[in-house]
């Protein structure tokens, strides 16, 4: 797949992994800097946006009850406007974590 391409894939990402021995009170903020750190890592692009209803599902148990695992699907879109002409990408959860087929969409 290109890298200059529109294109959308799901992905289950282990939270737990991620957070292991990281202090209490700071594991919802790091499972979203985890979360925008592997999309980074699979989109190949730094302009990361994060849906409200992922911010909320994650925070939804406070500060330190984050989930162990979640399914997110990663939408890389291009941006054009007067000042600014790159790559964005957007992250939004997908409520069925069961499924494991990836879905690509152009």
């Amino acid at each position: 797949m290109s890298k200059n391409q529109e294109y959308s894939i799901e992905c289950n990402i282990n939270l737990h992994k991620r957070v292991f021995g990281i202090k209490f009170k700071n594991r919802a903020t790091t499972c979203i800097r985890e979360i925008k750190k592997f999309a980074q890592k699979v989109m190949g692009s730094a302009n990361i946006r994060v849906d409200t209803e992922l911010n909320r599902y994650i925070w939804s148990k406070g500060p330190r009850c984050s989930p162990i695992g979640i399914r997110v699907r990663l939408v890389k879109k291009r941006c054009v406007s007067e000042n600014f002409d790159d790559w964005i990408i957007f992250i939004s959860r997908v409520n069925n974590f069961k499924s494991v087929n990836t879905v690509k969409k152009k």
